[in-house]
């Protein structure tokens, strides 16, 4: 019985260890930082390339060329870089107004494009567009019109030019969308007034925003082409960006915009996430995804091409991407006690 006393002194010693370490960390501050040092200007780079890519298309347009559809195949891609940079962030209203649809979902839907601008019967204007499935005006739609065979054939047709047109001022309009609900509309605010670890939280959302993430690239993006859902057969007509050959470019975005919403900011989530923790991972989940970046890079922005010519370099990012999404949906949950929320790739 004697020991009872020296247990439980030791108890209220541990736990109070514990609470001193978590309210060293000033919270207020962290949550600060990520609404204006981390998120708030990513959706500002994604604001500024929607119009970017909306002018080059409209140059190329007014002058069609090879040189002017090159200009506007690289503003293309750095919107589509921009909005990978960003996807961490989509949660609380840029996923209720379904703007994560409205600007990245894939694959393009070529049937309906294809549809559209045939039938002369269909009056090609902004209503119209804005009343076609997020397949026929997304990113990937802009890819299609851009990227595919069919853009090879110049000038294009009016009413193919005019589809990508309404098309690409559709989505700049969209890109500006997560920037305006952020900065104006209180989004920003609210998110670093949510304080806990509760649903709804900032650390909830960016914490599952992150983790959807990671495992939509490992299962989705690379997992699936690689055959990890098919017995080992590759699926390369699978991968995202097929006409524009960016499957990796995107991953490497993708891959940034985790490294920044670990790394930016002060203080930052790894500084978060180490004070809370007494292991190694979250050091290993840096290393990680600098490896992954980099891994990205040899790759070049082909995953097609990669999986014929560099197929044990990209089972290797596939191994990073597993780790990466492990690292976050198990320890970092873990660690501040979040409930991971399944992720919503469905829609229109």
């Amino acid at each position: 019985m004697k020991r009872l006393p020296s247990l439980l002194a030791m108890t209220s010693f541990l736990l109070l260890l514990a609470c001193k370490k978590s309210d060293n960390f000033d919270k207020t501050a962290l949550l600060q930082a990520w609404q204006t040092e981390v998120i708030a200007p990513a959706w500002q780079e994604v604001a500024a390339q929607g119009p970017h890519l909306a002018t080059k298309v409209n140059l190329f347009l007014a002058q069609p060329s090879h040189a002017s559809l090159t200009d506007a195949r690289e503003a293309w891609r750095q919107a589509a870089r921009a909005w990978g940079a960003a996807e961490p962030f989509v949660f609380g209203e840029m996923k209720s107004q379904y703007l994560h649809w409205s600007i990245g979902r894939s694959p393009a839907n070529s049937s309906s494009i294809e549809a559209s601008i045939s039938d002369s019967s269909r009056t090609l204007d902004s209503l119209y567009i804005r009343q076609q499935s997020s397949y026929a005006k997304s990113l990937s739609a802009i890819e299609y019109l851009l990227f595919a065979d069919s853009s090879q054939q110049l000038p294009f047709s009016a009413r193919r030019a005019d589809y990508l047109r309404l098309a690409v001022q559709h989505l700049a309009l969209e890109m500006q969308k997560p920037q305006d609900i952020w900065e104006n509309q209180g989004e920003g605010q609210r998110f670093a007034a949510a304080e806990g670890y509760e649903l709804g939280s900032a650390i909830s959302e960016l914490s599952n925003g992150m983790i959807n993430l990671a495992q939509e690239m490992s299962r989705k993006k690379i997992g699936k082409p690689l055959g990890k859902e098919n017995d080992g057969i590759f699926l390369p007509e699978s991968v995202e960006h097929p006409d524009a050959h960016f499957s990796i470019g995107l991953l490497k975005a993708n891959f940034e915009g985790l490294e920044d919403a670990f790394l930016l900011g002060a203080p930052n989530l790894q500084a978060y996430w180490e004070s809370e923790s007494s292991n190694e991972v979250p050091a290993q989940f840096a290393a990680n995804l600098r490896a992954a970046i980099s891994l990205c890079e040899s790759l070049g922005d082909d995953l097609q091409a990669a999986l014929q010519n560099q197929a044990d370099q990209v089972e290797e990012l596939y191994d990073l991407s597993r780790a990466i999404y492990l690292a976050l949906s198990n320890d970092m949950a873990a660690v501040f006690g979040i409930t991971v929320l399944p992720s919503d790739n469905d829609g229109d």
